[in-house]
C-alpha cells in the first residue's frame, strides 16, 4: 500500500502515515506528555480536549500510525484529512479549469506574492517584540533566459509551452 500524506485539523500538521492500527482507539491509547513541566498520563480524548480544544467524536475507531523517528506517532482518523488530490481529479477538465486561477503561473507572480508574505511578517507586531532583523529586499542575481525549444512533430513545429501544458502529446521520434 502506497503512503498516504494526510494533514490534522487541530495543528495543520502534515504527515506520511504508514498505516493503520486496529489496536490503539482514542479511548485506549493512553500515553505520557508534559503540561506545567509536569509529566502526566492521559488517553487520546482527553489530551485532544484540552490541549487543542477538539472533541473526538468516535472513541472506538482505529488510529492511522507515523512512525516518527524511534517512536510511533497515533492519529485519529477523523482529525484529519487526505493531502493530496483525488485519482480521477486531474482527468476532470472541469475541476482543472477552477483551480487553474489558484496556480502560480510567472516567475513574477511567484515573486510578488512572496514580496506579499514577507511584508505581512514584517508588518507583524512579534516581529519587533523579539527584535528580529531581516533584509528586506530580495537577493537579486544575474541570469540569462534560455529561448525555448522547438519541438518538431509529425504535423510541423511545435512549442515547449504546448508540450507542457499539453496541448500536444508525446509520442516516439520520427
Amino acid at each position: 500500500m502506497p503512503r498516504k500524506t494526510v494533514i490534522t485539523n487541530y495543528n495543520t500538521k502534515s504527515y506520511q502515515v504508514d498505516g493503520l492500527s486496529w489496536e490503539s482507539t482514542p479511548k485506549s491509547h493512553v500515553f505520557k506528555w508534559k503540561k506545567n513541566n509536569q509529566e502526566q498520563e492521559t488517553n487520546m480524548i482527553e489530551y485532544m480536549k484540552s490541549v487543542h480544544k477538539v472533541k473526538i467524536g468516535y472513541a472506538d475507531q482505529p488510529l492511522l500510525f507515523v512512525n516518527f523517528k524511534d517512536t510511533r506517532v497515533y492519529l485519529p482518523p477523523e482529525l484529519c484529512h487526505e493531502a493530496a488530490l483525488p485519482d480521477n481529479f486531474t482527468t476532470d477538465a472541469r475541476k482543472m479549469r477552477d483551480i487553474d486561477e489558484y496556480k502560480i503561473k510567472s516567475p513574477n507572480e511567484r515573486f510578488t506574492r512572496i514580496i506579499d508574505v514577507l511584508n505581512r511578517i514584517f508588518n507583524a507586531p512579534e516581529f519587533d517584540q523579539y527584535s528580529i532583523l531581516l533584509q528586506p529586499q530580495m537577493h537579486k542575481v544575474t541570469g540569462k533566459v534560455l529561448v525555448p525549444p522547438r519541438l518538431a512533430t509529425e504535423k510541423g513545429q511545435a512549442s515547449w509551452d504546448d508540450y507542457a501544458f499539453r496541448k500536444i502529446k508525446h509520442v516516439d521520434p520520427v
